[in-house]
């Protein structure tokens, strides 16, 4: 992280009462491709924004890579529960939580700080180009500090969302084993595919 952000973070949550505040981060090896930060809430799960350098804005969640959390947080609301996410997706359970008793979430820009690069081995970004086993990813889902544990989305969309975070669970692991078939096929029709699907979203 650069110099001053750790304090900056701690100044802000001191000048603001009821706050908490994250840092905003790229890529070591791609500095244009976010890795870290603020979220807003859309139906369709939470999404990146992009603030412009030097601001603090408010957001609906953070990644919890870099963030500070003043003690009256966890005053109000306990610790995290570690039993229903031990590891990936617990930051945002939590801050989730504290957001419904009242705390406000900003992320701030002032400070760049810098994901180490690698594809973390228990959440592979694209498991439809990934090599290996078919079932590979399959077999994270009962992992539970991957973050494709169905436990950790269960928890966090029905947190976040209620009955739709059902309905988005169930759209994210009927989409995961439609991908475990498809990566049965050779590398290059899933390659095409990829290609395809990401023209669609754009």
């Amino acid at each position: 992280m650069e110099p001053g952000a750790i304090a900056d973070l701690v100044s802000f949550c001191r000048e603001h009462p009821k706050s908490i505040v994250g840092a905003q981060g790229f890529e070591a090896d791609n500095p244009t491709q976010l890795s870290l930060g603020g979220k807003v809430k859309t139906w369709k799960g939470y999404r990146f924004i992009q603030p412009l350098a030097g601001q603090v804005v408010t957001c609906d969640l953070l990644s919890g890579n870099l963030v500070c959390i003043p003690r009256i947080v966890v005053d109000a609301i306990g610790y995290p529960d570690t039993k229903a996410t031990p590891h990936y997706g617990g930051d945002s359970l939590y801050l989730v939580r504290a957001q419904k008793a009242g705390f406000q979430l900003f992320v701030d820009t002032r400070h760049t700080a810098w994901n180490s690069p690698g594809e973390p081995r228990l959440y592979p970004s694209n498991w439809l180009l990934a090599g290996g086993d078919p079932f590979k990813i399959l077999k994270l889902v009962f992992v539970p500090q991957s973050g494709l544990s169905w436990r950790v989305w269960w928890h966090l969309n029905w947190e976040a969302y209620g009955v739709w975070g059902l309905v988005m669970f169930c759209k994210k692991y009927a989409s995961m084993v439609v991908i475990t078939v498809l990566r049965f096929l050779p590398i290059g029709l899933r390659q095409r595919g990829a290609y395809l699907l990401k023209a669609l979203k754009s």
